[in-house]
C-alpha cells in the first residue's frame, strides 16, 4: 500500500500503461530500495529523478507532485501576432512557390493547408 501521494500517482500510471516495476527501475535508473523509501515518505525524489519519471511515463512534474494535469494558457492575442509574424514570411514564399527550407512536396503542401486554414479561421473572427 502506497503512503506517498507521489509514489501513488507513479503507481497509477504504471499500472495505467502496462509497464512492471522492474523494468521502470531499471528504464529510470531508480533503485527498488529508494523507491520503497519515497513510498514510505522516508525520503522525496530527487528533482532530477522526477523529471526522468514524469518524461518516461508522459506526464509532468507538475502532475506527479500535486496531482494536478498540467493546463494550457490560452495565446494571447500579442502571442499570436508574433506566432503570425514568425510564419507568415515562410508562408508567403511557399505561395509563391519559393523553395523556404530543404522540405519535401508532401510537407509543402501540408504547410499550405495548415496556412489556408488558419487564414479562414482568422477571417471568420
Amino acid at each position: 500500500m502506497s503512503n506517498s501521494p507521489i509514489v501513488a500517482r507513479i503507481n497509477g500510471l504504471l499500472a495505467e500503461k502496462g509497464i512492471p516495476k522492474q523494468k521502470f527501475y531499471e528504464d529510470c535508473g531508480i533503485t527498488s530500495a529508494s523507491y520503497s523509501l519515497w513510498n514510505k515518505g522516508k525520503t522525496t525524489p530527487r528533482m532530477k529523478n522526477l523529471e526522468t519519471i514524469a518524461q518516461y511515463l508522459g506526464t509532468t512534474t507538475e502532475y506527479l507532485l500535486t496531482g494536478i494535469e498540467e493546463t494550457k494558457k490560452a495565446p494571447t492575442p500579442e502571442s499570436e501576432r508574433n506566432r503570425d509574424r514568425e510564419l507568415n514570411p515562410a508562408f508567403f514564399r511557399l505561395k509563391q512557390g519559393l523553395e523556404p527550407y530543404d522540405i519535401s512536396e508532401s510537407d509543402v503542401d501540408f504547410l499550405l493547408k495548415v496556412y489556408k486554414a488558419h487564414i479562414e479561421k482568422n477571417e471568420q473572427e
